[in-house]
């Protein structure tokens, strides 16, 4: 397991803000906070200043005196909501969060009205970072342990403490394989629209055009939202009818390829491969050509929490990295099929 140097954590407090604009830290502390008497001009001051520090309120004091919130975090990435590889990984990391009577807390985040927020906990896990996640470079000042889970930056691998990877970049190449072994030869590719791309998706992206480069094959890429409607199924039929050659899919968001089998099998009369990076049952049921990468999301959430827990009890130095490899590869009518069946938890 690669390593790198151990990083440090410095949170910038209150003291020095006052110490910064040379007035008292009650000033500060009712500047932020919105009560005692400060004029309108010295509150503005030192809400700029606090940002341009990096100030996040969450306690530091308190954790620096030893104390501990007694709860671990988790932060969601934006528009997850209802999908069920989200739900079911916030189960498992309740499961583990119970085991140990820890409290978990759920973060969400609004993209159009992005807002600080105090962030008192013991832990931090990060759910599917964005390229360059702003949360994580807010979360890192605050000095708790936090943990990645998904793909990571290059930028940001030294503002975490961990990476639990859910493994995408090893078995896309593998879906695409399997797709190609049953005769599919220019699959087109269901990405999710710009701006709202976690990472793991931009990759899986990259790894697909990768691939159709190494094939000699012209790459289609079609863009859908979290919760495409069915007229956003309807234009990727016709755009795939268009194209004329294109004999196969990959999806990559979650609860997309079932509905899209069906669409296309309505229209044309005929059915196509279609591979889903993240499985969903409830809406793929009944589709033959139809393959699947099932996550075991409640059992990958228990473990990040589990991963999350054993640093903030100082299990580990420097930076620690896991790979979620309890991933199977589900095709209608056969036996799962394990995507790693010699490799336990890098």
């Amino acid at each position: 397991m690669a390593k790198l140097s151990k990083v440090s954590y410095t949170a910038v407090t209150i003291v020095d803000i006052a110490r910064e604009l040379g007035i008292s830290k009650t000033t500060v502390s009712s500047a932020l906070h919105g009560n005692g008497r400060v004029s309108e001009a010295t509150r503005t001051l030192v809400t700029e200043t606090a940002e341009r520090l990096g100030y996040v309120s969450n306690r530091a004091a308190q954790r620096l005196r030893g104390s501990r919130s007694q709860s671990i975090g988790l932060h969601l990435f934006p528009n997850s909501h209802g999908r069920n590889f989200y739900m079911q990984f916030v189960f498992g990391a309740m499961e583990h969060a119970a085991d140990r009577s820890l409290d978990l807390t759920l973060l969400t985040e609004n993209r159009l009205h992005p807002r600080r927020r105090s962030l008192w906990a013991d832990g931090m896990l990060v759910l599917d970072p964005a390229p360059n996640d702003p949360f994580i470079e807010q979360v890192s000042r605050t000095g708790i342990p936090v943990v990645a889970v998904g793909a990571l930056s290059p930028e940001q691998r030294g503002l975490v403490r961990g990476q639990f990877s859910g493994g995408q970049d090893e078995f896309t190449p593998i879906v695409l394989e399997r797709l190609h072994a049953e005769g599919v030869r220019r699959p087109a590719i269901v990405a999710l629209d710009e701006g709202v791309e976690p990472l793991w998706a931009v990759q899986a992206r990259e790894i697909y055009l990768d691939w159709m480069r190494r094939e000699g094959v012209e790459p289609l890429v079609l863009r859908a939202g979290f919760w495409p409607s069915g007229e956003e199924i309807e234009r990727m039929v016709d755009a795939l009818e268009e194209a004329g050659d294109v004999d196969g899919v990959l999806v990559v968001q979650q609860g997309v390829a079932g509905p899209f089998a069906k669409r296309y099998l309505e229209r044309r009369g005929e059915a196509i491969w279609v591979a889903a990076l993240a499985a969903d049952p409830a809406t793929e049921g009944g589709v033959e050509q139809l393959m699947a990468v099932e996550l075991n999301a409640q059992s990958f959430g228990r473990r990040a929490a589990q991963f999350l827990t054993g640093l903030i009890d100082g299990e580990g130095e420097g930076f620690e990295w896991r790979v979620n490899r309890e991933i199977s590869l589900l095709v209608h009518g056969r036996t799962p099929e394990s995507l790693f069946p010699d490799d336990e938890d890098a």
